[in-house]
């Protein structure tokens, strides 16, 4: 029970962070949903329940192989008036203690903002906020907060930004 818990801290998180798709990936069968579309969530110890404006669907804990957040800005990248190309890469290691590296790449020198949040959605750090040049850059959360107290074990997210284009990565701080 506990995971699917945190499977739905990560759905209320990911819709803080403007997803516009959710994804269930199953056994079966892979489900993606406009997020505007669910009217209801609901779930017990066997099975997730997702009503949209056109059905219910039910599907099994047992069947679910993943579940997933597309956060496309809908930002036509021809509007851009810069490259809008980056990469963020997941972190290493992952899981991880007491700190991480997380990698990222781009095209062209620009801004970036990278924050870390908890499972909770609230955001625990600020890790970057600058102008890099392009290439790749390594920067490493030592995993303490804004106020330099050591974050607890845990799932964790970060989210970088760049020209109004945001990607996000999940990983787990392990004591």
């Amino acid at each position: 029970m506990k995971h699917f818990i945190i499977m739905m801290l990560v759905l209320i998180f990911s819709l803080s962070l403007s997803a516009e798709i959710f994804i269930i990936n199953t056994s079966q069968q892979n489900y993606e949903f406009d997020l505007v579309d669910i009217i209801d969530i609901n779930f017990d110890d066997e099975s997730l329940m997702l009503q949209t404006s056109e059905m219910t669907h039910t599907f099994l804990f047992e069947d679910i192989l993943y579940m997933d957040f597309d956060t496309t800005t809908g930002i036509d990248p021809s509007e851009v008036p810069i490259s809008s190309a980056f990469q963020l890469n997941q972190n290493y290691p992952n899981p991880f203690n007491p700190d991480t590296n997380i990698s990222f790449s781009m095209d062209v020198t620009s801004k970036v903002e990278i924050d870390i949040y908890n499972a909770k959605g609230q955001k625990i750090r600020n890790l970057v906020d600058g102008f890099f040049s392009d290439g790749e850059h390594i920067v490493n959360w030592n995993g303490k907060t804004d106020e330099q107290k050591m974050a607890p074990s845990g799932i964790y997210f970060y989210r970088m930004s760049n020209n109004g284009i945001y990607r996000n990565r999940k990983m787990i701080l392990m004591k």
